[in-house]
C-alpha cells in the first residue's frame, strides 16, 4: 500500500519521556509551569476526566469549570523530596494514561505496542479510529470509542480499555513487521462496521429507554391534537396533525452520531497459540489474528 493517507511516523529514535508528557499535556489545554523538583500542571476537570479515562457527559452546557493541579517529575529522587509529585517513568500508571491519551487523539502517528514478557514473532499493523459519538434523543450525551482495524486480516473489533505500554521508537530487534493490505477507505469501512455492532450491543438500553421516550412525547401530543380538534369542532381526520406528528418522529428518532476525530498506525505484537497448527494471536486486543 503506497499512500493510504497514514500520519508521518516518529524519528527512528526512542522519545524522551518527560518531552512526550509535556507534549500530551500541553495538547490537553493544560497550563505547565517548571518547578525545581518537576512540573506543575494545571488541567481542566474535563481533560482530566479525558486523561484519566472518565465517562463524558456534555448534555448541557456545563457551569464554571474547575481546575485541578498535579505535579508530577521525571526524577525519583524528587518524588522522595515532596509527597506531592507523581513519578512519570516506564511503568508508571501515569506515563500509561499518557500514552493511552495520545493513542486515542492520534498524536503518535505510528507506534509499536507491546506487552511485558511478550515476544512477538511478527508485528502487525492496526489503524485505531478515534470515534467521537454524538448520542441523539432523550437524556443525550457524548463520548470516545476507539476500533482497531487489522490491515492485514480485514478484521475490526474495539480497543480495551485497559492500559498498557507503548514505545514510540522501532523494535529494533529484528522482528519482522507485516505490510498492510487494506486501504483507508477499506480500513474505514471495516471500522465503522465494529462500531455498529458495538452500540448495538452496548446502547440497546439506552436506546429503548429513548425510544420508549419519544413514544410518550409523541402520544402526549396526538393526545392534545385530537382535544384541540374536538374543540374547535374539526374532524379527527384532519391530516395536519397526522403530518406533523411524523415530521416530529423523524427529527426526534433516537440515534447516534459518529464521527471519526483521528487515527494512529499501531503496530502490535502477534505471537503463535495452539500445537497442532498454531495460529497467530494477537495477545493486545486478546483474539485470533486472521
Amino acid at each position: 500500500m503506497k499512500d493510504a493517507g497514514f500520519p508521518p511516523p516518529f524519528p527512528e529514535t526512542a522519545m524522551d519521556i518527560e518531552a512526550f508528557a509535556l507534549r500530551v499535556l500541553a495538547q490537553l489545554g493544560g497550563r505547565l509551569d517548571r518547578t525545581p523538583l518537576g512540573v506543575r500542571v494545571e488541567l481542566e476537570s474535563q481533560a482530566l476526566g479525558e486523561l484519566e479515562g472518565r465517562p463524558l457527559w456534555p448534555a448541557v452546557a456545563p457551569g464554571p469549570d474547575h481546575r485541578t493541579v498535579v505535579y508530577l517529575t521525571f526524577a525519583p529522587e524528587a518524588s522522595a523530596q515532596d509527597s506531592r509529585y507523581e513519578l512519570v517513568t516506564a511503568g508508571s500508571a501515569r506515563l500509561d494514561q499518557l500514552a493511552a491519551q495520545a493513542l486515542r487523539r492520534g498524536r503518535l502517528g505510528r507506534a509499536w505496542a507491546r506487552l511485558a514478557g511478550v515476544r512477538p514473532v511478527v508485528y502487525r499493523p492496526y489503524l485505531l479510529f478515534h470515534f467521537l459519538l454524538t448520542y441523539i434523543g432523550h437524556e443525550p450525551r457524548m463520548g470516545f470509542l476507539t476500533v482497531a482495524a487489522d490491515l492485514v486480516g480485514a478484521d475490526a473489533c474495539p480497543w480495551p480499555t485497559r492500559t498498557f505500554p507503548v514505545r514510540v521508537d522501532p523494535p529494533g530487534d529484528g522482528t519482522p513487521m507485516q505490510t498492510p493490505r487494506l486501504s483507508l477507505g477499506e480500513a474505514h469501512q471495516a471500522a465503522v462496521a465494529a462500531l455498529a455492532r458495538v452500540l448495538r450491543e452496548r446502547d440497546a438500553v439506552w436506546l429503548r429507554a429513548a425510544r420508549l421516550w419519544l413514544e410518550r412525547e409523541l402520544e402526549a401530543l396526538h393526545t392534545y391534537c385530537k382535544a384541540a380538534l374536538a374543540e374547535d369542532g374539526r374532524p379527527e381526520t384532519d391530516g395536519a396533525p397526522a403530518i406533523r406528528r411524523a415530521e416530529l418522529e423523524a427529527l426526534a428518532r433516537p440515534h447516534v452520531r459518529a464521527r471519526a476525530e483521528a487515527a494512529t498506525l499501531l503496530y502490535m505484537p502477534l505471537v503463535r497459540r495452539g500445537t497442532d497448527a498454531p495460529r497467530l494471536y494477537n495477545p493486545l486486543l486478546d483474539r485470533p489474528a486472521p
